[in-house]
């Protein structure tokens, strides 16, 4: 039997590591693009015209998402809470939400949930969206 004494302090415990996680929730919905909706102030003195809200789409979510992290040297986790996929416009839907999934794949998104809306297509679709991002030609 080995008789083991005290440990010293440095061994006692490692030393503590931040981690931060940066996380998006189910708002993003495959929306590539920045937000439209009519101005519901009328400055633009007509009813009908449509004005880009400055915020939303993959553009604008990649430039914070950048500009928020510290580097993966830095224990940085990207999250997602689901429904990236699923109820999403038109740009994303025509191609089974593959644009969406490469775009958060290029925003260094690492672990998502699954929401209802990643089954709006059926489970096939989404083994078959999760076997495309996961496969070696990526």
């Amino acid at each position: 039997m080995i008789a083991l004494g005290p440990a010293s302090p440095a061994s006692a415990q490692p030393a503590p590591v931040d981690v931060r996680i940066l996380a998006i929730n189910d708002s993003f919905h495959g929306n590539l693009r920045a937000a439209e909706r009519r101005d519901p102030d009328c400055r633009s003195g007509r009813q009908d015209q449509k004005i880009v809200v400055p915020a939303g789409g993959a553009e604008h979510m990649a430039t914070l998402v950048r500009a928020t992290a510290r580097g993966p040297q830095e224990h940085d986790f990207s999250v997602a809470a689901g429904d990236l996929i699923g109820a999403s416009p038109f740009l994303s839907a025509t191609f089974h939400d593959e644009p969406t999934i490469e775009s958060l794949s290029m925003m260094g998104l690492e672990v998502a949930s699954v929401g209802n809306h990643e089954f709006d297509e059926g489970k096939d679709e989404l083994l078959a969206n999760a076997e495309w991002r996961l496969s070696p030609h990526r």
